[in-house]
């Protein structure tokens, strides 16, 4: 996403997503449990591998969008939780996205010619859907037998047949253009491909240029990288992970992967070790990714997204370093100081933690009551992907200057005090700036008012 005010408008792509309800992306099982698929909106630049989210707010009120680019740009948008739609866009492009029954119709109002572009709405929200073990598993509490694994296969096998012989038969009407059939062509043969559990051993895919801009190729070439390296799992006291780190240098010594395939793998293997390595690893995994073939340009936007330049202040144990939006660093101790007379109410999250962006409307409710009192919300979020969190932070709208990025989380002995190891979490400073609750109530408790009105009142 770019600035656009000093971005001329063939370099522009503007989305224009109108109000909907999403109910139809919210799955209601058979028992009454309700599972709402959110993040379903993406984008990668053609020939390029990097996804992009697009973080639309069009929940009963139409969002805007702009994005800066000079290629074409290809969007996944999925609805109607099962399934998933297409989309190619110019440069200079004004699109309109219209939601009739929650599905995402999209007009492009500054082109005059025939668009196929909603033909494969229309066709998924008619066929029949490639059926989910884990929604079986929602619907019903068990799992498959092995007869239904077998029968669920084969009746998913017939579905894809049938998607990819229409598709076949449109294309050869011309009611889709070659552009759409390649991108549907393979998404549906990569999905047969998975369900007839299909072990091809040949590896030359990582051999091949194949267009990484689409997702199914993207994981295409990590799971025959994987084949050939198979992933080592690390288990540690708070979970398992694989060992990336292994997997990014399997990439470098390797000579049977294309260089474009190798930027992509590093760029993948680079991002899934930042979530569990310390700054050390960090630091020393950059340097190789630095020598590597992925580029100037991926290079400094990684460094800027996991704000790797601050290396030596995420070292930090003495004090708590935080950053704002605008990446201007300040500490803990300055806040709490520059708003000693107030009640600091200190609410730790992240970006990917559900039951804390769960509990932000809460949050906001409180913020309102207490709007003419002095009480002092700070947002702090343990994020280590400085653009998730700047996103999030803006779909929660929460207050711009009251809200931080900890930038040496969980390095500082403040944290190792408080034993922060889950989130969310809530601390409550008094008027004297001193820390008089270390787990306080959450946002939506009926305790929480009775406890700040309780320090307001000192």
């Amino acid at each position: 996403m770019g600035n656009t005010t000093e971005t001329k408008n063939d370099s522009i792509i503007t989305l224009i997503f109108k109000q909907r309800t999403f109910k139809k992306d919210t799955l209601v099982s058979a028992i009454g449990s309700k599972s709402l698929k959110t993040n379903t909106l993406y984008y990668t630049v053609k020939d390029e591998f990097v996804e992009r989210e697009l973080p639309k707010r069009n929940l009963n009120k139409t969002d805007t969008l702009k994005i800066s680019t000079k290629k074409d740009v290809i969007i996944f948008h999925g609805y109607h939780f099962y399934h998933h739609s297409y989309y190619i866009f110019k440069p200079g492009d004004i699109v309109v996205f219209d939601y009739k029954n929650d599905a995402p119709y999209c007009s492009i109002i500054n082109r005059n010619e025939k668009s196929d572009i909603n033909y494969f709405v229309d066709y998924n929200i008619k066929s029949e859907i490639i059926e989910d073990e884990n929604i079986f598993f929602l619907n019903n509490k068990r799992f498959l037998t092995d007869i239904e694994k077998k029968d669920f296969r084969l009746k998913n096998i017939e579905v894809l047949k049938k998607y990819s012989k229409d598709l076949k038969d449109i294309y050869n009407q011309k009611k889709i253009s070659k552009e759409y059939f390649d991108i549907y062509n393979e998404d549906y043969n990569y999905i047969l491909k998975k369900i007839e559990e299909n072990e091809n051993s040949d590896n030359s895919i990582l051999l091949q240029d194949i267009n990484l801009s689409l997702p199914f190729n993207r994981l295409l070439v990590i799971e025959h990288f994987n084949k050939i390296f198979p992933p080592v799992l690390i288990k540690e006291k708070f979970g398992s992970h694989f060992d990336d780190k292994k997997q990014f240098d399997n990439v470098l010594m390797s000579k049977e992967i294309s260089e474009k395939n190798k930027a992509f793998l590093l760029y993948h293997y680079f991002n899934d070790l930042l979530q569990y390595s310390n700054v050390s690893d960090i630091n020393e995994y950059f340097e190789k990714l630095k020598k590597s073939s992925l580029g100037e340009n991926l290079i400094e936007e990684l460094e800027g997204k996991y704000l790797i330049n601050l290396a030596e202040l995420k070292k930090n144990t003495d004090e708590v370093i935080l950053i704002n939006p605008k990446k201007i660093k300040s500490k803990l101790e300055t806040f709490i100081n520059e708003n000693k007379g107030k009640v600091i109410y200190v609410d730790f999250w992240a970006s990917w933690c559900a039951p804390c962006r769960e509990l932000m409307p809460s949050s906001h409710q409180l913020q309102q009551y207490y709007k003419n009192k002095n009480v002092k919300f700070l947002y702090l979020s343990i994020d280590r992907n400085f653009d998730a969190w700047q996103k999030a932070m803006q779909n929660e709208e929460l207050p711009y200057k009251d809200s931080y990025l900890c930038v040496n989380y969980p390095e500082a002995n403040f944290y190792r005090d408080l034993q922060l190891k889950s989130i969310p979490r809530y601390l409550i400073y008094n008027k004297k700036g001193e820390l008089i609750n270390s787990n306080a109530p959450s946002p939506d408790s009926k305790e929480i008012r009775i406890e700040l009105n309780k320090y307001l009142s000192e």
